[in-house]
């Protein structure tokens, strides 16, 4: 009789290597610096769960109001505290792997903003060459 081989699961593997690499690499949070678990990805519970209590109302999340060309838009966090350091990590301290973070929660809210507008695109605002020298990637691009 042979021997039987071992089953592993590719998701055992890749949580085995992210262990492996965090012993030589400690991953810390992206705002408090405090040492992330393994199923922690940039930020840390307590930092992540900052960002949930700045989630707008759906009325609040829908403003009406000339800012240039746009006459409306939608926002899903209250842009301050911890979402403030966030976003500034993002955008200037070349940290663009950050935005995973938000990932789910965007595309959450798209899916339902999506379902009560009139809208079918997103579209992120270009930004100028030297800006993007300068940073080597479009925050804006990466979100949308």
């Amino acid at each position: 009789m042979s021997p039987r081989p071992l089953a592993v699961s590719t998701h055992s593997l890749s949580l085995f290597g992210e262990a492996l690499i965090r012993l030589v690499f400690p991953a810390v949070c992206a705002l408090c610096r405090k040492n992330l678990s393994l199923q922690e990805k940039a930020l840390c519970q307590p930092c992540l769960n900052s960002f949930s209590r700045l989630i707008l109302s759906p009325k609040e999340a829908h403003w009406h109001k000339r800012t240039g060309a746009l006459r409306e838009g939608f926002s899903l966090y209250e842009y301050r505290d911890s979402l403030k350091d966030f976003m500034a990590r993002f955008k200037f301290q070349r940290q663009p792997w950050l935005v995973k973070c938000l990932r789910e929660p965007l595309r959450k809210f798209l899916l339902a903003v999506k379902l009560e507008t009139r809208y079918d695109a997103l579209t992120p605002v270009p930004m100028t060459l030297s800006r993007f020298v300068e940073r080597h990637y479009n925050p804006a691009e990466l979100l949308a």
